[in-house]
């Protein structure tokens, strides 16, 4: 058989992760390229930034709070990394502050799974903040 089998077009990163905020009625910022959205669960404030790189929908999530750095934190990401089904937590320094990011992503293969594909990931990353909440802030630094 010389033809191929095409379901679809590969889906619009963007385009997709559009319809899910507005859908679910989130409010949202867009900038460069990028989603920022504020979550709140719980008395949890904390912002999520949500970019698309070629057929990847790439989410992180940033604690609100400053950490000190050292191997105890050192210690409590690698312990998060080795427990994370999916996704991994680092650092990030910012304006001589250092920040608690996790990150997950979801790769669209189609348009038929985008949305859920999105939806589930994006569910999972606030959920692992969440739950690493409490522990998180032991590390919150001094200064803010």
């Amino acid at each position: 058989m010389d033809d191929k089998f095409v379901i679809g077009e590969a889906p619009d990163p963007v385009t997709e992760v559009k319809n899910l905020l507005i859908y679910n009625d989130f409010l949202y910022e867009e900038y460069n390229g990028s989603f920022i959205l504020r979550f709140e669960d719980r008395g949890m404030k904390w912002k999520t930034v949500i970019s698309c790189v070629n057929q990847r929908v790439l989410i992180y999530s940033i604690y609100p709070f400053p950490v000190s750095g050292g191997e105890k934190l050192e210690k409590f990401v690698s312990g998060v990394n080795s427990r994370a089904a999916s996704g991994a937590m680092f650092t990030k320094e910012e304006n001589g502050k250092l920040w608690l990011v996790f990150r997950t992503g979801s790769e669209l293969f189609d348009a038929y799974s985008a949305y859920e594909t999105i939806g589930r990931d994006l569910e999972y990353n606030a959920d692992v903040i969440t739950a690493l909440w409490n522990e998180a802030s032991h590390y919150r630094s001094a200064e803010i």
